[in-house]
């Protein structure tokens, strides 16, 4: 019996939803919450019972939808979708995603402007000014609410990007380029979305990814510094620091290359992105670097000498652990890539350090030392 097309529209729902559908990851993961939020993920036994129910079903709605009863596909259609809603409600029951607000941008993907992953900042003066594209929001979005979203900023012309929550949850920090004339500098408003205010204003300058530090100082990347990094024409960034009303503003990194993504780390020290020529060949640039709030002691974290992935990019801090979540990504493309977790515990290199990854296969691209596997 052919499918009308409303019907042949539901049938490819119902087999993405089923794709989507992992039942024994499920099991582990809902698990997994109830051992880490007894009191947060109440629901816990009342989930699994469910899930066993839907283990029960799931063969006879796959059979029942390469079979030719109409009337059973209809019904196995139904309780995919059933059961794809099911695994979504207790993945959302997590409290660390229902138990607040995620904050998040809105923007275009960034433009190829030049062959560095970098190439983001499309500086006024710089090669590939021309390729910067407006529009984006800052939003928040709250699963605990049906997933209702908020805006906090918009900006029809402009981007704005790399924000960071405040340790007392009530102010966010972040980066905003308001159109194309202009350069990106740092801002900052309540968590609410009153107040916004400009804390950084320097013209043909740069300053973004800003971080709060602890004693309620901001760090953050800028191009104060005039300089070009050393194989391409895309203006080079450092660290820098200032009091939380934008004053006093001072260099804590000072090299001839380009250092971004910073984090704080638990123990006070900066954890940031570094493009580094030491010891490196020209493809496998990024590593991950550490330095005191004040400016000492930069060391390297890992993968300084890891010929793949050539770069390390967005690395945070796992709260109550030593580990870090990263991109891995290339040099010459877009900042993107594989997830991963480093414990640099195991290792400063290399694929000893690398804990996991999304996806799973991608750690197999992971060498210190020998030729490059991508650039």
């Amino acid at each position: 019996m052919a499918l009308l097309p409303a019907c042949q529209a539901e049938e490819t729902r119902a087999r993405e939803d089923l794709k989507e559908i992992n039942l024994p990851s499920l099991r582990l993961a809902i698990q997994d919450l109830m051992k880490a939020f007894p009191e947060r993920y109440p629901r816990g036994e009342e989930f699994l019972r469910e899930l066993a129910e839907c283990e029960k079903r799931l063969p006879q709605i796959e059979r029942d939808l390469m079979g030719e009863d109409p009337a059973a596909r209809k019904r196995a259609l139904e309780e995919a979708e059933t059961i794809a809603a099911f695994q979504r409600e207790a993945l959302i029951a997590n409290p660390l995603v229902s138990g607040h607000p995620i904050l998040f941008v809105a923007r275009k993907q960034y433009k190829l402007g030049g062959h560095h992953a970098i190439d983001t900042l499309f500086h006024t003066g710089e090669i590939n000014t021309d390729k910067f594209e407006g529009g984006s929001a800052l939003k928040t979005i709250d699963f605990a609410k049906g997933g209702e979203a908020r805006t906090l900023v918009e900006l029809p012309e402009g981007v704005v990007r790399d924000p960071d929550v405040h340790l007392d949850g009530e102010r966010i920090v972040m980066a905003i380029r308001r159109n194309i004339r202009e350069d990106y500098h740092v801002w900052e408003i309540n968590a609410d979305g009153t107040g916004l205010r400009q804390l950084t204003c320097a013209e043909g300058v740069c300053d973004f990814d800003p971080i709060y530090l602890p004693d309620d100082h901001i760090a953050f990347s800028s191009t104060r510094e005039p300089k070009y990094n050393q194989c391409s024409r895309d203006i080079a960034a450092n660290l820098f620091r200032m009091e939380p009303d934008g004053a006093n503003i001072h260099q804590i990194g000072k090299n001839n290359l380009f250092d971004n993504h910073a984090d704080l780390l638990p123990d006070g020290r900066i954890l940031y992105a570094r493009w580094e020529y030491v010891d490196r060949n020209f493809g496998d640039a990024h590593g991950l670097w550490t330095v005191n709030p004040d400016g000492t002691n930069q060391a390297v974290y890992w993968g300084n000498n890891t010929a793949s992935p050539a770069a390390v990019f967005s690395a945070h801090a796992i709260p109550g652990t030593q580990q870090v979540l990263c991109v891995f990504g290339m040099h010459h493309y877009r900042l993107w890539g594989a997830m991963a977790i480093i414990d640099r515990r195991l290792a400063i290199d290399g694929r000893p350090a690398v804990v996991r990854t999304w996806p799973s296969e991608a750690v197999n691209r992971v060498q210190a030392g020998g030729p490059r596997v991508d650039s």
